[in-house]
């Protein structure tokens, strides 16, 4: 939701508005789901000064964005493993940070970007959804500080995972009055 929606229904500045919605995507963190069920397709960019390591699962199509240090093997290959059931496909490109998963796909996107004798193999699902997120920094926030980026991801995360506004708003609501009460006692 943007600021001037929340400060429109709750009444309130639009000041007040941008605070909740920080409060917001805190509480969004905390719904990012760290697992991603099925074939999976990763890559790796940097935004902001920092790398992000993209994931999207072809069966739920749900995405999972986590920043990470640096594009190393030692980095890449623990998250994608702990983050996908080992026995599906995974499906990156031929960067060398990926090379000890098992039941790994590669595309070459020097020559490709979907395998010409297997064309289940590619990667273009999570570039779409790096589109979308490119897309919503830049238009809606017009850019964001790199000590924002958790949180930007967390949101987009949350607005991707739940397409449907009214879900996202009933989860958030819900998850605002339950931090309200526990704040309250």
């Amino acid at each position: 939701m943007s600021s001037a929606d929340v400060s429109k229904i709750l009444g309130y500045g639009r000041r007040t508005g941008q605070r909740m919605n920080r409060v917001l995507r805190r509480l969004a963190s905390g719904l990012v789901s760290q697992y991603l069920p099925g074939a999976t397709e990763w890559d790796e960019v940097m935004f902001s000064g920092q790398w992000v390591l993209r994931g999207v699962s072809r069966a739920t199509q749900q995405c999972l964005l986590r920043c990470i240090e640096n594009r190393a093997e030692r980095t890449l290959t623990p998250l994608v493993e702990q983050s996908t059931d080992g026995e599906r496909p995974i499906m990156t490109d031929e960067h060398w940070g990926y090379h000890r998963p098992l039941n790994h796909w590669t595309a070459c996107h020097a020559r490709e970007f979907v395998r010409k004798e297997a064309r289940f193999v590619h990667t273009n699902t999570q570039e779409g959804i790096w589109g979308h997120a490119k897309e919503l920094s830049r238009h809606r926030y017009r850019g964001f500080p790199r000590s924002a980026l958790l949180s930007f991801l967390a949101e987009f995360m949350l607005r991707y995972n739940l397409p449907e506004y009214n879900k996202r708003v009933s989860v958030l609501s819900a998850l605002l009055a339950r931090k309200m009460n526990t704040d309250v006692v």
